[in-house]
């Protein structure tokens, strides 16, 4: 058996899907998808990959009645449940399912933004963003309303938009009007979404050990967004999302259920 084998960061590193959540009842919400299943059971729909991950965690939160000590009834109560994953990497797909965004790619076609500067004193080094991120190997012009600029004299291009080079201080219904072609390749997150959006998960993986496979499936996860995002590190590192799972109850049971696992059986 290869060392590492041994090392506890090898473990239980999988890849994590999204798809649609379960209703409440336990169907799918996608119209059209739900299958016919046996009575009883539980089946998320397709799922998108968003990326590799480290481990899913789950975390009930339970409290006990109190009751007699002859009462043979269960006394357990869950109050919420919690899941955590590790995502390697930050990509747009992993941002925008921790941020509940609108993830979306604008095209390379050239635009126009018009920056409203009437009575403005603007100091030199200030910046001029634009919407998009700039593909600063395609033409940018800059053209305010009352004089005549300079690129290299009066103003100079980054991704984010305009540097200015010299301050002014723009006339009564002055504008500056900024052409730019979008980079195509760059992507564009609006946060927070927060709607109360619910996601399907399911973690897959193999433990690194003995090489059995592990899934788990988590019918209705909401992006917790109370534990905060890390857009930009120091180092690539992994992107923690946590979610508060909430319950289903399938047909036919009279328990309600927050998640599946399944998992090979240990040598």
């Amino acid at each position: 058996m290869d060392g590492h084998a041994h090392n506890p960061c090898y473990f239980g590193r999988g890849k994590l899907h999204v798809s649609a959540p379960l209703r409440a009842d336990g169907t799918q919400g996608v119209e059209g998808a739900q299958p016919l299943l046996p009575a009883g059971e539980l089946r998320l729909p397709p799922g998108r990959f968003v990326g590799n991950a480290k481990g899913l965690s789950i975390v009930p939160q339970l409290a006990r009645l109190a009751t007699s000590a002859w009462d043979a009834r269960d006394n357990l109560i869950v109050q919420a449940v919690e899941a955590t994953v590790q995502l390697y990497g930050h990509g747009g797909a992993n941002l925008a399912l921790a941020l509940q965004a609108l993830r979306s790619r604008p095209g390379s076609v050239p635009v126009t933004e018009r920056h409203a500067v009437s009575r403005a004193n603007v100091e030199a080094g200030s910046m001029l963003f634009v919407r998009h991120l700039v593909d600063v190997r395609q033409p940018v012009t800059v053209t305010p309303s009352w004089t005549t600029w300079t690129e290299g004299m009066g103003w100079e291009r980054e991704a984010f938009g305009v540097r200015l080079l010299a301050g002014f201080a723009g006339p009564v219904g002055g504008h500056i009007d900024i052409a730019y072609t979008p980079e195509g390749s760059a992507e564009s997150l609006d946060a927070f979404g927060a709607d109360g959006r619910e996601l399907g998960l399911s973690y897959t993986g193999l433990n690194a050990h003995d090489g059995r496979p592990v899934r788990l499936d988590c019918w209705r996860a909401a992006p917790a967004l109370d534990g905060g995002v890390q857009p930009i590190s120091e180092s690539a590192g992994t992107l923690t999302l946590k979610f508060a799972l909430r319950p289903v109850r399938a047909p036919q049971q009279d328990r309600p259920a927050w998640f599946r696992m399944q998992r090979g059986q240990y040598q």
